[in-house]
């Protein structure tokens, strides 16, 4: 009887070492592949390995150089990669909502708004980045998300949202209807006839 529990255990054990060496590999390979999707694919196989915590830090890096990019089509990619995942993403657009870079903050607004009432745990800090943000594009896109996520008929998303980041004075500035914009967002076409260009 003892023999048998012992053969157990060192089966046991020779399986959790195999699983580990496997585990690093795998790691390694995901390394040098570098994508969100190897990343996600690692995380998803081995979510009781030692190397998971590095895996996330990596994949939020990924998903942050996407958010912060300037071609708008770049961000627009990345926002249609998050808010599929719902409450999942959230975390993750809550570290954007508080990044310095503007276009990073309306990209995590926009994916929030999407997302909907499953977010509400990003309402605070939305409320926050809604009355105190320096960027007029990222005000009016939080203030989307938070009538969007809150359910409140007292809060009225913004009859337009700004597409265009960080303005100075004279710069020429797009924006377009709300609803063109979560359309937009979502991945619907965007009509350059729902687009309003102006210099402010």
């Amino acid at each position: 009887m003892k023999r048998k529990i012992l053969l157990i255990n060192i089966i046991l054990l020779c399986l959790i070492i195999i699983a580990c060496g496997g585990a690093k590999k795998n790691y390694e390979k995901v390394k040098q592949v570098n994508t969100i999707q190897s990343y996600e694919a690692f995380i998803q196989q081995y979510s009781k390995s030692n190397y998971v915590n590095e895996a996330k830090e990596k994949l939020d890096s990924l998903y942050f150089i996407g958010l912060r990019s300037n071609d708008l089509k770049q961000r627009l990619l990345y926002i249609r990669l998050l808010y599929p995942k719902g409450k999942d993403a959230v975390s993750i657009l809550l570290k954007a909502l508080k990044d310095t870079n503007a276009n990073c903050r309306w990209s995590a607004a926009g994916a929030l708004a999407l997302i909907g009432q499953s977010a509400k745990e990003a309402l605070p800090l939305l409320q926050s980045v809604m009355y105190e943000d320096s960027d007029q594009a990222v005000i009016d896109i939080s203030q989307l998300a938070v009538s969007l996520i809150s359910n409140n008929s007292l809060i009225h998303p913004p009859k337009y949202v700004r597409l265009t980041t960080s303005s100075k004075p004279g710069d020429l500035v797009i924006k377009a209807p709300y609803e063109k914009v979560l359309i937009f967002l979502a991945g619907g076409k965007c009509d350059v006839r729902d687009l309003i260009l102006s210099i402010e």
